[in-house]
Parts: C-alpha cells; structure tokens; sequence
C-alpha cells in the first residue's frame, strides 16, 4: 500500500470549498496593494510533457526578510529574459520578477516574496520546438496556508506559507490523479526530488517512479485516503488538549485570583 501524506491541513480543509473554474493561460494571486508595498511575481513556464500530457503543479510562496529580499543572489530566471513576459508592466520600484520552466508532470515549486509586502504568479505554455501544441488549460483544485516538509539536506523542517495546487488538464492525468499528489506533498518531498535553483525561485521535479511511489491513487483516495485529513485533525486537537491540561498560569494571575476570593469573601461577612 502506498504512503499517504497531507500538504497541510488549512490546505486539505480549503480544498472542498474551492471553486472548479478553468482559467486558460494565466492566472494571478495578488492582493491590491498601497504604496511601497513590494511585490513578487513568478511566470512558471509550462512545457512538455506536462504541456503535452497534463499534471500538477504546486505553487508555495515564503515570506523573506527586507534584507534577504535586497541580497538575494542572482541565477537563471526565464522571465527576465522574456521579452513577452506581460507582467513586466506592472512591476513598481522594488518588485521582483521570477521565472521557472515546468516539464515534469508533477512540478513543485517554492519562491519567496518580501515580508510585509505581497505576490502573485502566472502560468504560460512554453514550447521551444515550433510544433503545433494544445492551448494550457489548467484548473485551481486546492489553496490555502500551512503543511511542508522536512530537508533531506539540514534536517530542518521547512514551513510552507502559502500553497495552491494546480491541475494542468492533459490525456493522461486526472483531477482525481492531482488530488492524490495534493495528498501527498510531504511523501514526494521526502523521496528527495531533483531540483533546478532560479533567482528566487526553486523547481522540484519529482521522477515517475517518486511520484507512483509516493502518491494516493484516486480509487486508494477515494477508499480511505480521505480519512487522512479528519485523523491530522483529531490528532492536532489531543494535542492541543494535553499541551493546554500541561500549562501553569502567570504568577500575576494567581495573585488576581487570590486578591478576588479575597474580596469575595470581605463581601460576603460583612
């Protein structure tokens, strides 16, 4: 049987209230924001044979520090470098524009925006070879906060900020198939998928065989993998419940309780 995990539970909570509606090409997370507020924009270019065949791409945004945001270091970033990036248009002083090129048909990629400010991201179809390609048809299936996973290289627990699973609509993968990756995020994560580092930006690129290893099939999701998401809960709840039997109140409380009963007590004799 296969191994289950969960991208996080304000994710798995968000994913049946959210709505099924295609968007064709591009689609934008952003909040309006004021002025001198930055901003971070990722194009993920979507190549074959995901273009080709469909699948699904995770999309995490982190927070970074004002100075982590003015030192990051260059790299390889496809937008730069795309005369006919849209987005460029409505970059202000101190936003930054990021780009990724998606290939494998599951596709997780993290990039950071400033603290205090805000982001958003887009997904394009790429295709360098000139043959004639089906248009990019994707469907958002699940958005939310919270989940992540431990590195495999410092052993230290990374924290996802922002998540939003995207189904790019293809031959030979399902919604149900995203789904099952949406499950089990933490699971294809720990199996150490290949990355490629762009400016600001990281692509995981799981193999086939880390997916199949990995992921829930939908019949397996539909059978008792759904389960998953009110068993993280009930555990989260026990222990909330012991962490909160295990606290001491303040001092300062105790001696507000005291001085009440205290003055409870005056009221009472007289």
């Amino acid at each position: 049987m296969k191994a289950s995990g969960f991208i996080g539970f304000g994710v798995a909570a968000a994913a049946a209230v959210v709505a099924y509606a295609a968007f064709d090409g591009e689609r934008s997370h952003a909040e309006d924001r004021k002025d001198g507020v930055m901003k971070a924009q990722l194009t993920i270019y979507v190549a074959p044979p995901l273009l080709d065949s469909g699948g699904t791409v995770i999309v995490v945004a982190n927070p970074i520090s004002r100075a982590e945001w003015q030192a990051l270091p260059d790299g390889d970033n496809p937008a730069e470098a795309d005369p006919n990036n849209t987005k460029k248009k409505e970059l202000r002083e101190g936003d930054r524009l990021f780009g990724v090129e998606a290939s494998s048909k599951v596709s997780i990629v993290e990039f950071v925006y400033p603290e205090g400010g805000t982001f958003g991201f887009n997904l394009v179809a790429s295709d360098k070879s000139g043959r004639s390609r089906p248009p990019l048809r994707t469907r958002e299936i699940a958005i939310g906060d919270g989940g992540g996973y431990t590195d495999w290289e410092t052993g230290k627990h990374v924290t996802w900020d922002y998540v939003s699973v995207i189904h790019v609509l293809g031959p030979e993968v399902s919604e149900g198939d995203s789904r099952g990756v949406d499950v089990s995020s933490s699971e294809i994560m720990d199996l150490h998928p290949p990355k490629t580092i762009y400016k600001g930006a990281v692509l995981y690129s799981p193999t086939d065989e880390q997916v199949d290893k990995a992921v829930l099939t939908p019949e397996e999701l539909k059978a008792w993998g759904w389960r998953i998401r009110f068993v993280i809960g009930a555990m989260l709840a026990i222990v909330a419940a012991v962490m909160r039997r295990g606290l001491h109140e303040t001092e300062a409380f105790e001696e507000a309780k005291k001085r009440r009963a205290s003055a409870l007590g005056c009221q009472r004799s007289g």
